[in-house]
């Protein structure tokens, strides 16, 4: 079963993802990881902080992606990219990416919990969250701990959007990126 590449980005003062070098990184690295893994990539935002960047993919495991990061040819295509954002986690679920949508996909929600609580309360305290269209929990392997990503279309994400922020609700709220160029 594939994994899901949950990776947390920060972009670095005064640079967006709308900066053409920003843009031109992202542009490259994603069609280079896509072209490599055989799994889309897939960019987000936090709605209540666009300084933070989520990259979401699949990978035939984490030892896969972990020799992709090291190779030569990505490392010169990230080369210089500390100058415009930083890593603040890289994880692995064990989500299978396969199930993962590719269409439609205008709102991502993620919820963190505790490995050995299991995911079966996860979203009870948000009762009024839309029906999610996808949903996937699994446990990051190095860090113990369990994330659920839930998938909304159009409709659904708009009904999800005035919860982001909500730190009570302990879900991040993330939208789609669809393009860099200004």
């Amino acid at each position: 079963m594939s994994v899901t590449e949950f990776a947390t980005l920060q972009l670095i003062s005064p640079h967006t993802l709308q900066s053409d070098i920003v843009a031109d990184i992202f542009e490259k690295a994603g069609t280079r990881q896509a072209a490599y893994s055989s799994y889309p990539v897939h960019l987000f935002t936090n709605v209540a902080d666009a300084s933070m960047v989520y990259l979401i993919s699949g990978w035939k495991d984490a030892e896969d992606h972990m020799q992709y990061m090291g190779n030569e040819e990505n490392q010169k295509v990230m080369g210089g990219i500390v100058e415009y954002l930083t890593i603040k986690s890289l994880l692995h679920p064990v989500i299978d990416f396969t199930t993962f949508p590719e269409h439609d996909i205008w709102v991502v929600t993620v919820e963190k919990y505790a490995a050995d609580s299991g995911a079966g309360g996860l979203g009870e305290n948000n009762t009024n969250l839309p029906s999610a269209k996808w949903a996937g929990a699994g446990i990051d392997a190095e860090t113990n701990e369990g994330y659920k990503i839930s998938v909304y279309g159009q409709e659904e994400g708009i009904a999800i959007l005035p919860f982001a922020g909500d730190e009570g609700s302990g879900i991040s709220v993330l939208r789609r990126v669809n393009t860099f160029r200004k």
